[in-house]
């Protein structure tokens, strides 16, 4: 059970400046996506209802976009029995620095792309998600949120996510060029290379690159530090 918020999304908005009040509205299981139900909540002061998703997620999404854990922490690839082990928070602002071990970019969408570059098809029939057209979509939106579509758009979210402008430029130029699913899943994972040579988990610029990029609505995330639904901006890139 997710800790309640202390005001909504529309806080702010009305003239009166009646402070919010925050109820349980229920709590909805799902088929796909997060592994357990997920709450809705209700504002009674201005009339609204929203669902809190765990880090990581979308609305709607199926799977995880960051790898992070329901709590915020950090995954990162473990050599025992694919196993992921947890360790740092997205709560914290501060650069980690570089790590040790790799992210667990297997927990996302993006393992959709590097299975592709290594050549490991999904099956063409299977239950579930894991299949070849889901395969491909994944890589295709993988791709899209990473700017890898176009030279303009992949400029800016160069910027947003904080990889190179070169970097950038030639995981687009490998897309572009790419003649099968393998290079372009090799292209996808590209700048998740430099993500993690770089330390950064990044959440919060992949939820705005992927607003940028016109996948969902304008992102907020909830800051358990505040108690508040917190609207992402696009930080700076360091000088």
């Amino acid at each position: 059970m997710p800790v309640m918020p202390l005001a909504c999304m529309a806080e702010g908005a009305g003239s009166d400046g009646d402070p919010c009040r925050i109820w349980l509205h229920h709590r909805r299981p799902r088929k796909t996506g997060p592994g357990f139900p997920l709450t809705v909540v209700e504002c009674r002061t201005h009339g609204v209802a929203f669902t809190l998703y765990p880090p990581g997620y979308v609305p709607y999404g199926r799977v995880a976009i960051a790898p992070v854990d329901p709590e915020g922490r950090l995954l990162h690839e473990s050599t025992e029995h694919g196993a992921l082990e947890v360790g740092g928070s997205v709560d914290d602002d501060s650069d980690a620095g570089p790590v040790a071990r790799s992210l667990a970019w297997s927990s996302t969408l993006f393992r959709a792309a590097q299975d592709a570059a290594q050549g490991l098809p999904w099956p063409r029939v299977a239950s579930g998600c894991d299949c070849w057209r889901t395969q491909g979509r994944w890589i295709v939106l993988g791709a899209t949120i990473l700017g890898l579509m176009s030279a303009t758009e992949g400029s800016m979210t160069g910027d947003l996510l904080g990889v190179s402008a070169l970097g950038q430029r030639e995981a687009a130029a490998a897309y572009a060029a790419a003649s099968g699913y393998r290079d372009r899943g090799q292209a996808v994972t590209l700048p998740l290379a430099e993500l993690e040579q770089a330390g950064l988990l990044a959440l919060d610029q992949i939820l705005v690159a992927g607003f940028v990029a016109a996948r969902w609505g304008p992102p907020r995330r909830w800051d358990s530090r505040s108690g508040r639904l917190r609207r992402l901006v696009p930080r700076a890139r360091a000088p």
